[in-house]
Parts: structure tokens; C-alpha cells; sequence
């Protein structure tokens, strides 16, 4: 019988078994220790142990809600944050070319966020971003297998390690036939996107349970940001861009 991976939440520090990586601690404070499998390739299930499960209840521990996106900034010094939702082939398709741009990485998703009375705060998570292999070939900067045999890998890219004001967020996904680029989202869409951008489960802040007028509050406050629609198409996958950032620009304006 093949056992999977298992967080013991019974004592303190919780435990997080992962076969064929090793396991890790995350304690009340957020504070990780890692153990991996000894062997060849330890230093990349260390790697692995630490950036997937172990990073992310982490932020949940230390009382951070972590959002079904990554987060990225027009520059270096910016601080206005645009959130990207989607699956894992439609994000580094939007994800690169904003790179390219001069866009720099807050966080990959899932982003740590915190809520404030006006909004939402993204805060810069130390994983890489994780993308396809085949990326390696059309881009520069240094990218490594996160486990051995692995498709997926992981690209040091541009990033800002300071928490960012989130001002929109953009929902990825591959464009249909007869569809346009890009749509503003409103209505009971946009507060749906609002109401489902949080992790639950083991991923919830501490596992609380926080007031029903604090969630519907929070859901709110998500609901209030302006959202758009990008539907990509490989082929045209500069334009579409090209529209997101014009989108991005009437944001910021307002």
C-alpha cells in the first residue's frame, strides 16, 4: 500500500511527512526545520520540502491568509501589485511576459496575504516561481529541477521583497474560439472571484475560524478590487498582453 503525504497536528510541532522527500516541522510561531531523505539529491528534496507544504503553513501559522494566485509589480519600486489567477499552463504564459517587461515577482502562487481595512496586502514568499522546463530555452535567468526527474522547474526571477498593496486582479485562461482578449469582470462574477480567492483547509490563517462578519468583510473588500478576464492565445500571447497592460494602466489611474 502506498502512504502519501500526512501532517500530524496532535503535538507541537507539527509534523509533515512527505515519502520519497523526508519531513519538516512548522511551529506555533511559523518557524520551519526540515529533514530530508538522505542520498543523492538531498539538497533538491530539501528544496522541495521547504518551498511546497512546509512554506505555506508556515504563513498559515503566523496568521496569513494565502490567496489562489501569484502577485507581481510593474518595477522595483513600485507599490501597487497585480494579482494573476489561473491554472499552472496559463500563468507563466502571462507570468513571462511581464518579466520581460520589467514587471518584478511579489510572490508565486499561493501569494500570503493580510487584510486591512481598505484592502489587500500581498507579502513576497522566497519560493520561485515554478514553471514548465521547456521555459528554459526561451528565457535567461537561472532555473533549477525541483525534484529529480521533475518537468517542473524553478526560475529565479526580478523580485520585490517588501508586502505590496493589491490594486486588481487578472483571471488567466485560455482563450475560445470567437472570445475577445480581455473583459472587465463585475457583478455577482467579480464578487464570486472575491468570495474563492482564499485557501481553505490546512491553509486557513492558523485553522481559526474567524467571525462570519469578518469573512463576508474580508470577501467584500476582495469583491471591491477592479477584476478583468484575460483569455490567452499562444499565438498572440504579446498582444494579449499588450491589453492587459492597458487594462493595468486605467487601474492605477483611477
Amino acid at each position: 500500500m502506498v502512504v502519501g503525504p500526512s501532517v500530524s497536528v496532535d503535538t507541537e510541532p507539527w509534523l509533515l511527512t512527505f515519502p520519497g522527500l523526508g519531513t519538516a516541522t512548522v511551529a506555533e510561531d511559523g518557524t520551519v526545520t526540515i529533514d530530508p531523505e538522505p542520498g543523492e539529491g538531498r539538497e533538491l528534496r530539501s528544496k522541495a520540502l521547504l518551498n511546497g507544504w512546509a512554506d505555506l503553513i508556515s504563513w498559515s501559522r503566523k496568521g496569513f491568509s494565502l490567496i489562489r494566485g501569484s502577485c507581481l509589480v510593474p518595477s522595483a519600486t513600485s507599490d501597487s501589485g497585480l494579482l494573476l489567477l489561473g491554472g499552472d499552463h496559463e500563468l507563466p504564459e502571462v507570468e513571462f511576459p511581464l518579466l520581460d517587461r520589467g514587471w518584478h515577482l511579489v510572490s508565486d502562487k499561493p501569494t500570503p496575504v493580510s487584510e486591512t481595512e481598505s484592502g489587500l496586502i500581498a507579502h513576497p514568499r522566497a519560493a520561485p516561481l515554478v514553471a514548465p522546463k521547456r521555459y528554459r530555452k526561451q528565457h535567461e535567468w537561472a532555473a533549477t529541477a525541483l525534484r529529480p526527474d521533475s518537468n517542473a522547474f524553478g526560475f529565479e526571477v526580478p523580485r520585490v521583497h517588501a508586502p505590496i498593496d493589491i490594486r486588481g486582479i487578472c483571471e488567466v485562461r485560455t482563450r475560445r474560439p470567437n472570445e475577445v482578449a480581455l473583459e472587465n469582470v463585475t457583478g455577482l462574477e467579480r464578487f464570486s472571484i472575491g468570495a474563492h480567492l482564499a485557501i481553505g483547509g490546512m491553509l486557513s490563517p492558523a485553522r481559526d475560524a474567524r467571525e462570519p462578519d469578518e469573512a463576508v468583510a474580508a470577501h467584500v473588500r476582495a469583491a471591491s478590487l477592479p477584476v478583468c478576464s484575460l483569455r490567452i492565445d499562444p499565438k498572440t500571447i504579446s498582444t494579449d498582453v499588450d491589453s492587459l497592460l492597458t487594462w493595468w494602466d486605467s487601474v492605477i489611474q483611477q
